[in-house]
């Protein structure tokens, strides 16, 4: 009989164990996995809100992923339609320091699987209907303008047919620029950021490259650069905008010193949603005749009703919010520690006007006849840069100012976690050949000093277990 009790308290202390472990392992892998990165859509407009929950229903990403899509939608088909004009005493036109449009450059980062690719083909699909609207008025409006020529008439032009909506992503610098200086803009939508960005330096030092995409980035009023043979393009206020996506490791491979400090990556929003494990649907879960249906369609009607140019004013209640964001962001980055306020200040001077930017986009979805911007965009505009303002941080953080060590301890404590916690020697060398013997050790010791690991040792080192602590 008291042998019964004690194998049943032995049994009941083991469950014990078991459990503590668990909870220790989801612990450590919230630690890893949780950002702290939110976005807050709350006060959006109507049909983008709607829009952004219908690309999620399709393709299974997160509201962050869905919502930087939805964006650059919009900003693909508006473009030059709207500007925030620049401050002009001569004048007395109030502006801001100069002429902004609603170009809008941004990556995300997700894992591989992260239905980034999806995301984005689901989002964009008007964008893609507008462009093949556009390419077929076109191709019918050369014939028509060969018989008003003739008949010395002259046609009235809608706005929307003068656009581009897509710029090539496989294509070299000196190729784009061409597209540029005919096509006048469009926007760059890729998957794979890292490898466009790879194509796109082609025959031309990554330095020069970019460098000029960093001066075309405000859409010049005139640029001219010369090419090869000896001829000059010109391109007269080139709208870009971008929407790339990129994994973990590729991020780590843009986020260096230089690109960081020398203006060019800070020209972007950078996007860091939750890494989700959920197993992706076999089959489409919308069904085809849901409500999903009416606000696609909704949103085509919105993007192909813009026509007329208009300057955006901010109202009193817009300039006060906008002055407060402002103060508030640059508090904020300098309540950050010298290490990391160094690396994210040169994000910091693209924000606020990035703040404006989202703000007309948001506003015109809201009331295409207003010019006055109101509070409500500018709030909006303020919890996207938010997004990104914590994004860029988390991401600085882990890829440029954590040790060489730390980033590597990580790896091994993931695997460790996903062993429920515990893992045998040789297991953890299999699993890990990326890395040598003598680099395990290393790490090994590093997660045991910071209390991260306890070492259950053995006589025989094959038999020693490392276990969550």
């Amino acid at each position: 009989m008291a042998k019964n009790k004690n194998a049943k308290k032995t049994a009941d202390q083991e469950e014990d164990k078991d459990e503590v472990l668990k909870q220790k392992v989801a612990t450590v892998e919230d630690q890893l996995d949780n950002t702290g990165v939110t976005i807050d859509t709350r006060g959006f407009p109507s049909l983008i809100k709607d829009y952004i929950e219908c690309v999620q229903a399709q393709t299974g990403c997160d509201e962050i992923s869905a919502t930087v899509n939805v964006l650059s939608l919009i900003s693909s088909v508006v473009q030059k339609s709207v500007c925030i004009p620049k401050n002009d005493l001569s004048t007395n036109k109030e502006g801001y320091f100069q002429k902004l449009y609603p170009n809008l450059w941004m990556i995300e980062v997700n894992k591989s699987g992260g239905f980034k690719t999806t995301a984005q083909r689901i989002a964009h699909a008007p964008a893609y209907v507008i462009q093949e609207i556009i390419t077929s008025h076109n191709k019918s409006k050369t014939a028509a303008d060969a018989v008003d020529n003739l008949e010395g008439t002259q046609r009235q032009e809608d706005g929307l047919y003068e656009k581009n909506i897509f710029l090539p992503t496989r294509t070299t610098f000196p190729a784009l620029l061409d597209v540029l200086s005919k096509k006048k803009g469009g926007l760059i939508l890729s998957s794979e950021f890292g490898t466009w960005l790879q194509q796109l330096t082609g025959g031309i030092s990554s330095t020069s490259m970019r460098s000029t995409m960093a001066d075309l980035y405000d859409a010049p009023r005139l640029f001219e650069t010369a090419t090869k043979t000896g001829g000059v393009i010109t391109l007269e206020e080139p709208f870009i905008s971008i929407c790339g996506a990129t994994t973990h490791s590729q991020i780590a491979k843009l986020l260096n010193e230089e690109d960081v400090l020398s203006g060019f990556l800070p020209r972007f929003l950078l996007f860091l949603p939750p890494v989700k494990d959920d197993i992706p649907n076999a089959l489409p879960s919308v069904n085809v005749n849901s409500k999903y249906s009416r606000i696609e369609s909704d949103m085509l009607k919105f993007l192909t009703s813009i026509h007329d140019r208009k300057e955006f004013l901010l109202s009193n209640d817009a300039k006060i919010a906008f002055n407060d964001v402002h103060k508030m962001m640059y508090d904020q980055v300098r309540g950050e520690t010298k290490q990391i306020k160094d690396y994210i200040e040169p994000f910091l001077r693209r924000w606020s006007p990035y703040i404006l930017k989202i703000a007309m986009l948001l506003h015109l979805a809201e009331d295409q006849k207003s010019t006055i911007l109101d509070r409500k965009d500018i709030e909006g505009g303020g919890y996207v840069v938010e997004c990104a303002y914590t994004s860029t941080k988390w991401l600085l953080t882990n890829f440029i100012l954590e040790s060489e060590v730390a980033k590597r301890s990580k790896v091994i404590l993931r695997y460790i976690a996903k062993e429920n916690g515990s893992c045998l020697r040789p297991k953890l060398l299999q699993g890990n050949k990326n890395f040598n013997a003598d680099e395990i050790d290393k790490i090994i010791k590093y997660l045991e000093e910071t209390g991260q690991i306890i070492i259950v040792a053995d006589t025989l080192k094959t038999k020693t277990v490392y276990q969550i602590a």
